[in-house]
């Protein structure tokens, strides 16, 4: 397994560690987006999954949004292929 860690930014502050992220996710995936650590005073879910979309747009993976992982099992969370934050 690997752990990649990015402290957010924009586009162009994240574009190495999303180039890596991107090497390691190939082909048909399932991502896993938890957008927990945004304040939603600042942004939406619905925004964050937006830039994310963007982010990524072209790739041949579903993203995947959860706003929350109390009540989800560890089989589901294994089921993705990668998770984002």
């Amino acid at each position: 397994m690997v752990v990649i860690l990015a402290g957010g930014g924009d586009e162009n502050s994240s574009k190495k560690v999303d180039s890596f992220f991107l090497s390691l996710v190939k082909g048909e995936k399932q991502v896993l987006y938890l957008p927990i650590a945004m304040s939603q005073k600042e942004h939406s879910y619905t925004d964050c999954l937006l830039w994310i979309s963007s982010v990524f747009k072209g790739y041949d993976f579903r993203i995947t949004m959860w706003v929350e992982i109390k009540n989800k099992s560890w089989k589901e969370i294994n089921s993705f292929d990668a998770i984002s934050n």
